[in-house]
Parts: C-alpha cells; structure tokens; sequence
C-alpha cells in the first residue's frame, strides 16, 4: 500500500513515515503543498494523507485540485485545525475523512485502512491467483494454507504483479520501487 504523505513539520513526517513503513506501507512524504500536488497527479496511491496549513499551496488547494482532476485517492486530512466548521468545510471540498493533532497513531492506521477498505481498486481485500492468496490489507500471503512471510518490498512487488496480472509490468510502472 502506497501512501502521499503531505506536511510541513519535518518530526511529524519523520514520525509518521517511520510508524506508517512499520505498518507495511510504502511513503513518499513532501513538505508543500504544491509538490505534494504534483505527486498525487502523476503516481497512484492508496491514500493521501494532508495536512491543511502547507506553505505553497495549501491542504485545500491540494485537495480542490486533486477532485477537479478527477483524482479520486483517498484523501484523510491530518491538521491543527481542529474546530467543527474546519471538518465540515474539509470533507466539503473532498476529502474523505479528517483527524485533528494531536491524534493517536492507532487511530490513523485504522482510518487509513478504512480509506483503503473503502477504495481498494479491485473491490477486493483478497488477490487470488491459482492457490496464491495475497490480504493485502492485512499483508498475509498464503500458497493453498501455508503462510509465507515476505519483506516490505517483497510484499510491493507481489501486490504490484498479482494487480496486473496477464500484463507486462516494466520499470515505467514502478519507479517508486527503486526509491524505497
């Protein structure tokens, strides 16, 4: 699983992206709005996670845009601004859902895998090929009912190859795996 990671504080990236690769996702983070911007439009993720005050381009700008594109990643804002009439207007202009600092590390991977859940792009928690079975949600990966257990990036390149299936995947398909 592939996650956008947009913010602007540099112990919070170093924090998340640390808890978040513990958890088995891949992370890209940036620390503007309008680089994140650039990423989201030219890589597909599984999940955004913005905050909303980013020098550049604002979280509202990045997520306005992203949903005029029709970019439809998931989008979970991460930010300070936590009243009731920031939530609304967030999730008013396309976000998914809204969790305010402080928060409990817990509480965003369970609402990052909900995101994921939500908008997996095969309607499915399970890719199967023959006797392979591979949860990607809950990194288990089974040929008939032995478990085996993989690295991070084996488990990139498994769900990349079990996702495209019966097609040729080249290195243009999978330039962040070179980056992790």
């Amino acid at each position: 699983m592939k996650i956008l990671l947009v913010e602007d504080d540099e112990k919070i990236v170093s924090f998340l992206t640390k808890g978040l690769k513990e958890e088995f996702f891949s992370v890209d983070s940036i620390l503007n709005g309008e680089d994140g911007l650039y990423l989201a439009q030219i890589y597909q993720y599984d999940v955004i996670i913005l905050d909303w005050m980013l020098p550049k381009l604002d979280g509202t700008q990045v997520c306005k845009r992203l949903r005029e594109k029709k970019i439809n990643t998931p989008i979970l804002f991460l930010t300070a601004k936590g009243e009731v009439e920031d939530r609304i207007k967030g999730l008013d202009i396309g976000a998914d859902d809204y969790l305010s600092k402080p928060f409990a590390f817990r509480e965003l991977i369970s609402r990052v895998k909900a995101l994921i859940r939500r908008n997996n792009y095969s309607n499915e928690d399970i890719l199967k090929i023959n006797n392979l079975t591979f949860d990607y949600i809950n990194r288990v990966v089974k040929r008939g009912e032995r478990k085996i257990e993989l690295t991070q990036k084996e488990y990139e390149i498994l769900e990349l190859l079990m996702k495209n299936k019966n097609n040729i995947v080249t290195i243009t398909l999978t330039p962040r795996l070179y980056f992790l």
